[in-house]
């Protein structure tokens, strides 16, 4: 399949290679949204689990943090560099199993694709799960080729460090498998010792995060089945599967969502077991959380892996396709999804720094989640300043991405709390407890004044307010609530309604 034209691997080295330099030169350039915020403060508290997910995004930010000081750059290049090294695994990938061609339109696409972009610049762990997931892929794939041990380890490694980074991570492995068994022209390899082993490293790897949970009676693993639908009632609803599908041509782009659809259809009836695994490690992602929506709502961002092998099947097809469609080249067709792909991604970059699209406040979230917060922290740190005794005075936020926005942006970083008795469980949880803070003062943030009666509940007494009016390029966003209180009573967690509840841990 490959072929000769090899001006076309240099562009797409090129392509990878600003798309880096780009994201390291904007990344310092807006504020932190919450969920940065959040796994910024898992890198404060190193352990080998959280209770949102695995840990690997916490450890990666103290790395970079450990060196280049807590800045929004170094909280946001684990996602930067991941997103790099799988770029390098999508070209070794095309160059060794399809063509340099390939290779070169697979840059252009996932540099279009908002839902890979996005993870590309922001911290979260997206970006960290897609490197796991390529490098697995592509390591099975050489394994299933040339049955080096060597390989199937690497694969191991990245099919641990994936799980270490996003629990459905763990699907790789999981499809890879389901196409060795489904395959007879490779079902042999699976014969042989070497696949086991690989599996057995990466769980290895991974055991940390399942020895922390054990630790804390599943607690992670609870939240994770609560998501998907281990409390909700009923078991149909085709209204969380239209909305999960048109979730993902929103994501992808409704253009590019079609084409992938029909590489897969076209992949399932190829010869070339290559292409047919490439479905087994892509089709099956997006079917897996499709099987899941019928019961319960489904993110956006939680399939994205699944279309990494996806696009590279759609450029491997279609990229110069002249084949037509209604008279038109598909290529032409397909140019034209990369262009709309463009579109959203450039404005939702820009976005971020410059508020560029006149929308109203109430549907801008963009602005919601950049603006206000450095205001609020230095808003904060005047109010502690002015507290009777800041050594027994700490800072809180009524939700788990107000207190961590509240730790970066007030001078000093301090470590905050979070009082989330009214929301629901979150990793603040493992981190303070009633006895650590009673009788204690406290400065909070809060972004609902309707919350200040609830401060009644977990305080003696509540003092100052000091409301912040925020505002981005003209536009009023929201206000911003500082607020004195005094001698708390306890009540951090959150208690549920009834002890049914899959999340609830216990008194």
């Amino acid at each position: 399949m490959k072929n000769t034209e090899s001006k076309y691997i240099y562009y797409a080295w090129i392509i990878l290679g600003i798309a880096f330099l780009s994201r390291i030169f904007y990344a310092s350039t807006f504020p932190l949204i919450p969920d940065e915020t959040n796994y910024w403060q898992w890198s404060r508290y190193l352990d080998f689990g959280y209770y949102d997910q695995s840990p690997m995004i916490g450890w990666a930010i103290r790395f970079f943090t450990s060196f280049l000081d807590h800045t929004e750059l170094a909280v946001r290049l684990p996602s930067i560099c991941s997103t790099f090294i799988t770029g390098i695994y999508i070209i070794l990938l095309c160059r060794r199993y399809l063509s340099d061609k390939t290779a070169f339109h697979c840059m252009i696409a996932v540099n279009a694709i908002l839902i890979f972009n996005a993870g590309a610049i922001l911290a979260t762990a997206d970006a960290l799960q897609a490197l796991g997931w390529t490098g697995a892929t592509y390591h099975l794939l050489k394994a299933y080729d040339e049955d080096k041990l060597s390989e199937w380890m690497y694969g191991g490694f990245w099919f641990g460090f994936g799980m270490l980074s996003k629990y459905s991570a763990c699907l790789i492995g999981v499809f890879a498998l389901l196409y060795g068994l489904s395959s007879a022209e490779k079902r042999i390899r699976l014969k042989s010792f070497k696949p086991y082993l690989g599996a057995i490293f990466g769980i290895i790897i991974f055991s940390p995060v399942i020895l922390w949970n054990i630790k804390y009676d599943w607690a992670s693993a609870r939240h994770v089945l609560y998501l998907g639908g281990g409390d909700t009632k009923g078991f149909l609803h085709i209204k969380y599967l239209i909305e999960y599908i048109g979730s993902q041509a929103g994501v992808i782009s409704p253009v590019i969502f079609f084409f992938i659809i029909a590489a897969w259809l076209k992949s399932i009836k190829e010869s070339s077991w290559t292409l047919n695994y490439l479905f087994y490690t892509s089709a099956s992602m997006i079917i897996f959380f499709a099987l899941l929506s019928i019961h319960s709502r489904m993110f956006a961002n939680w399939p994205s892996p699944g279309y990494i092998a996806g696009v590279i099947l759609t450029c491997h097809y279609f990229a110069e396709n002249r084949e037509k469609i209604f008279k038109i080249e598909k290529r032409y067709i397909w140019y034209f999804g990369l262009i709309l792909s463009f579109i959203p991604t450039i404005l939702l970059l820009i976005q971020l720094n410059k508020r560029i699209l006149p929308l109203p406040a109430s549907t801008d979230r963009i602005s919601r989640e950049v603006s206000g917060w450095k205001e609020a922290g230095r808003e904060a740190k005047k109010f502690m300043d002015s507290m009777p005794d800041k050594t027994n005075t700490f800072y809180f936020g009524l939700k788990y991405q107000t207190a961590s926005e509240l730790a970066f942006y007030t001078p000093g970083k301090p470590y905050t709390v979070c009082i989330n008795k009214w929301s629901r469980p979150n990793v603040y949880d493992f981190w303070f407890k009633d006895k650590d803070l009673l009788k204690k003062d406290g400065i909070g943030l809060l972004i609902s004044k309707n919350k200040l009666n609830n401060l009644k509940q977990v305080f003696e007494s509540v003092g100052d307010v000091k409301t912040i009016k925020v505002y981005r390029e003209g536009l009023f966003i929201r206000e911003i609530y500082i607020v004195k209180c005094f001698g708390f009573k306890g009540g951090l967690r959150w208690k549920p309604k009834d002890n049914s509840d899959i999340r609830y841990l216990g008194p």
